[in-house]
């Protein structure tokens, strides 16, 4: 196994083009957050948006 890192984003990804993935370098690291407000000024989104 090489030690390339390539980064992938699973949303964007078909399951068929993730199970290639992973037959190829079986390794995951999934970043989650919570899903809260953060004021008006900002998207629901922002704890998963920091953790990409």
């Amino acid at each position: 196994m090489n030690d390339r890192r390539t980064a992938l984003a699973l949303d964007e990804l078909s399951w068929i083009d993730v199970a290639a993935h992973l037959a190829r370098d079986p390794r995951l690291l999934m970043p989650v957050g919570a899903l809260e407000q953060h004021g008006p000024h900002l998207p629901l989104g922002s704890n998963v948006l920091i953790g990409r």
